[in-house]
């Protein structure tokens, strides 16, 4: 697991004066603001948090690959929201200039705010091509994909019933459960995320959607109950704080089509629920979810404290901090991390000694 420095636990003490300071000296140097009243200075204070929480829990994991992801992220949404191009920088530079004075008053020592200079720059220059076309492509060459399309001008258009009945239409096909989840669920809703990002969709657009869609997968319970199960349980959950949750749930309703039982406990879960219920249920596998980057810590504690509590089950952890870096998983305590739906199955059933049938 991390163990976190002493002067980066010291520098997380630092950030409300960081995330004050440096909207300030940006709001007095008027520096690429687009506007100054009390809601975009909201706005801006949050952004600041996010930002540096982003490149805080990088530099607590030893990992620069998180924090160029999320500077490429961030970037290419600026760009299609129509931000001035020098925002983003112009704030790590600001940043960076706040903890120069701190080693000028020997608060912060050199060595180390080297560390944090380096990581900005090396972001910064190795974000120079949009990143998100090239995963947008790909998605145009997936199974299904009139199917995907039809799918998703239904609910860009808030036709619940009309996305409602391609599946159903789908299903009578021939098209097998699994696939929906692999070939169309799955990728819409990355689909929707980029589609967000490019500012093509609203926010309210976006969660319709998501919605939508648990919706339409809520009418294909009765077809996954009905598989036979075998004695294997999967009990997952989202790390307490964590409100996306529709990877893990799709994970869940995947793998209960792959014959395994499973005890979803939702998102934003309390630690010591997330550990009663593994005590209670006694699980073969747990699985831990996580989106958002400054969430990890979570994540480190809870594996911790359900190794703490005598817990010897293994323990998958994934989302997108953990597909962005390949190894962050060893950081957290885990015993391993899967990416698709049938790496996932594969890697439990690896784990837990089973047969991997071919799906």
């Amino acid at each position: 697991m991390v163990k976190t420095d002493s002067w980066l636990e010291d520098l997380r003490r630092q950030l409300p004066w960081l995330v004050e300071e440096t909207v300030r000296r940006q709001y007095e140097k008027k520096s690429s603001l687009v506007t100054d009243n009390d809601e975009g200075r909201d706005q801006a204070l949050r952004d600041a948090r996010f930002h540096l929480d982003y490149l805080l829990v990088s530099l607590e994991n030893d990992s620069q690959i998180l924090f160029n992801a999320y500077i490429q992220w961030a970037g290419d949404l600026y760009t299609h929201l129509r931000m001035p191009p020098d925002l983003l920088p112009d704030f790590f530079h600001t940043v960076l200039d706040l903890l120069l004075s701190l080693v000028k008053e020997n608060q912060f020592t050199t060595a180390h705010y080297q560390c944090v200079e380096a990581a900005v720059h090396q972001a910064f220059s190795e974000t120079k091509q949009p990143a998100t076309s090239k995963n947008h492509d790909n998605l145009t060459k997936r199974p299904l994909q009139s199917e995907l399309d039809a799918y998703t001008t239904r609910l860009l258009a808030a036709d619940r019933s009309g996305a409602a009945a391609l599946v159903h239409d789908l299903l009578g096909r021939g098209v097998d459960l699994k696939d929906l989840y692999r070939h169309l669920f799955h990728p819409f809703q990355l689909q929707l995320g980029h589609l967000w990002q490019q500012n093509k969709i609203n926010v309210a657009q976006e969660h319709y959607a998501t919605a939508a869609t648990q919706y339409v997968m809520s009418l294909l319970y009765e077809r996954i109950l009905a598989i036979p199960k075998n004695d294997k349980v999967f009990l997952a959950t989202c790390v307490s704080g964590e409100l996306h949750e529709m990877g893990i749930r799709m994970v869940c309703d995947y793998l209960e089509c792959c014959h395994w039982n499973t005890h979803y406990l939702g998102a934003n879960t309390p630690e010591t629920a997330v550990v009663e219920a593994v005590l209670e249920k006694k699980p073969d596998v747990v699985a831990v979810s996580c989106t958002m980057l400054y969430h990890l810590p979570r994540v480190t504690h809870l594996i911790r404290h359900l190794k703490d509590a005598g817990v010897t089950t293994p323990v998958l952890v994934g989302g997108y901090p953990f597909n962005i870096d390949p190894l962050l998983w060893q950081k957290t305590g885990a015993d391993g991390t899967a990416g698709s739906f049938d790496h996932i199955y594969q890697t439990i059933e690896s784990l837990t000694g089973g047969i991997i049938h071919e799906s």
